[in-house]
């Protein structure tokens, strides 16, 4: 998930599109209109309030709104807990989010086993040899979450105070989280190593 910060404008227009030109002209008449009976001051203000509008209204903010969308969908991934759904962003996960794959017990166990590499040290294992339940990041995964299986479904509610430095995970990032382990489980029924960085 990736946010855009714009302003109130530019969110409105993504949202439901330009004025119309009506709308356009009475606001650049009551615009004229103002600045007749105010001061030069006041008109200065006026015209930078008409130049911002006028910007939000053109071509271009077009333009920069479509170039904010593909960007956003082709930057490097931040360090930030985000869904990563290929090979490729699994390999390169920043330090944030291979602390959750590392969490998922299927990673955790083959890694545990020396049969995964673990992202090549730069992965801090501080929780020893801890799968599943006894694994801190695994609990605060799941965490509320409800997990529907074909013939089950189950709940887990976990209550334990977080320590300093760390922060409730959202639901969102829950999802992208758990969303990640199915993407890893996909490469390793494939025999796919997608924490080893170094190709020894």
């Amino acid at each position: 998930m990736a946010f855009v910060d714009a302003g109130n404008d530019l969110i409105d227009m993504m949202a439901g599109g330009s004025l119309d030109t009506a709308s356009r002209n009475w606001l650049n008449e009551s615009a004229q209109y103002a600045a007749t009976i105010v001061s030069d001051a006041g008109r200065a203000l006026f015209e930078k309030a008409k130049s911002m509008y006028q910007m939000v209204n053109e071509a271009d903010s077009l333009k920069f709104l479509r170039n904010l969308n593909s960007k956003k969908d082709n930057l490097w991934e931040e360090n930030a807990i985000a869904f990563l759904g290929t090979l490729e962003k699994l390999q390169t996960a920043g330090p944030i989010m291979q602390r959750w794959i590392m969490a998922n017990p299927e990673v955790r166990t083959r890694y545990l086993n020396q049969t995964l590499d673990g992202y090549s040290g730069s992965y801090n294992n501080v929780q020893g040899e801890s799968v599943e339940l006894s694994q801190y990041d695994y609990r605060r995964v799941i965490d509320g979450v409800v997990v529907i299986g074909e013939k089950s479904w189950g709940y887990k509610s976990v209550q334990e105070e977080l320590p300093e430095g760390e922060k409730h995970l959202t639901i969102y990032e829950k999802k992208d989280i758990w969303n990640t382990w199915e993407m890893c489980q996909v490469f390793l029924e494939e025999d796919d190593d997608f924490t080893m960085i170094d190709d020894e």
